[in-house]
């Protein structure tokens, strides 16, 4: 067809400033903007059944909305609708009108079974909650929910470290599955907190001590939860600030749990160096948590869980594996591995001889 006289190519003529071969308001759909805003419902809904022990009361048999409503005393109106997003999402199977787990749910949201992230519950809302006023903690560079072991009110304190023991259980029992510590006696869990990790290890291996230190307001909680697991011939509690000074003992195996994230990046590099501090020549520190790739970028898990981190901690965050290596190499460890696998992410390291 001819051109009009007047009309330009690759132009709108209504608006000649704006270039026809440039993606309009009419061609850009808001589909990244919709998936994300809509994948938050996934992860309320998930937190809600974790809550309500949903995914428990539904581990033997398939049950009807008003079935599931008796067995979590809630209201089946209420329920319904949070079954079928559940559904929906793939965590639990619907047939006629009949609602059981998928095989993920079953191993891993159904209390008492061994892959049991009862973390859901607890630290993961107590995220959430911090999440929503992450605009604020960005503007004005400080916390909104910030987590104080130092000055926070006891039962905060209590609350948090016992909400961690599961994953930290899991944690130790991860370690005694993927490492050889027959050769080790005495281990060390620095910032352990509820102490999970050193009582699943001193349980897997036979022989070993551990210790677990932290600071003043936690070896309370400490102690008492290690009383309740019946840990309290092998697993003693000293206190100690890792980050901020050497602590008493001397071991040949230590590990760092979640306690680097919740450091400032000089305060890391403090802690990693007062344990190796505390390490016989050729033990070894294995570190687990949030371990981000070099790109800032990956995996995603720790991408995000850094966003959490920031709205919890004045300086704390996600690392790289770069900065790990760094910190470990510069107090005279060696034979650095990092260890990616599912459900387990760290870095083991062996100080030098």
């Amino acid at each position: 067809m001819p051109q009009q006289p007047g009309a330009r190519s690759g132009y709108d003529t209504a608006n000649p400033t704006r270039n026809m071969s440039e993606p309009s308001f009419i061609d850009i759909q808001p589909t990244t903007i919709n998936r994300i805003s809509g994948g938050m419902w996934h992860g309320f809904a998930l937190l809600a059944g974790a809550q309500l022990d949903l995914f428990t009361a539904l581990s033997d048999r398939r049950m009807t909305v008003e079935e599931a409503a008796a067995a979590t005393r809630s209201a089946g109106a209420k329920l319904g609708p949070l079954m079928y997003a559940l559904a929906e999402y793939g965590l639990l199977e619907e047939s006629g009108g009949r609602f059981g787990n998928t095989a993920e749910a079953q191993a891993f949201l159904v209390r008492g079974a061994p892959g049991h992230m009862e973390i859901l519950s607890g630290f993961t809302s107590t995220m959430w909650r911090a999440a929503l006023e992450m605009a604020d903690t960005v503007r004005n560079g400080k916390p909104r929910l910030k987590l104080d072991f130092v000055d926070g009110p006891p039962e905060q304190i209590e609350g948090f470290i016992r909400n961690l023991l599961p994953g930290a259980l899991g944690a130790g029992k991860g370690l005694a599955e993927r490492f050889d510590f027959s050769g080790r006696s005495a281990m060390v869990d620095v910032g352990g907190g509820s102490g999970g990790v050193a009582i699943a290890l001193t349980e897997a291996v036979p022989g070993m001590r551990g210790t677990v230190v932290d600071l003043p307001t936690i070896i309370s909680v400490t102690e008492t939860v290690i009383r309740e697991q019946g840990a309290e011939d092998r697993v003693a509690v000293i206190a100690g600030d890792a980050a901020n000074g050497s602590f008493e003992g001397e071991y040949d195996l230590a590990v760092m749990k979640a306690i680097l994230q919740v450091l400032g990046p000089e305060e890391a590099r403090r802690a990693v160096h007062n344990v190796a501090g505390a390490l016989v020549p050729g033990g070894e520190v294995h570190i687990i948590g949030s371990i981000l790739d070099d790109t800032r970028r990956s995996p995603a898990q720790a991408v995000s869980f850094n966003l959490a981190l920031i709205n919890l901690y004045d300086a704390g965050q996600s690392y790289t594996e770069a900065e790990h290596r760094a910190w470990l190499a510069d107090a005279g460890f060696a034979h650095i591995t990092r260890v990616d696998e599912p459900g387990f992410t760290g870095i083991r390291a062996v100080k030098a001889g």
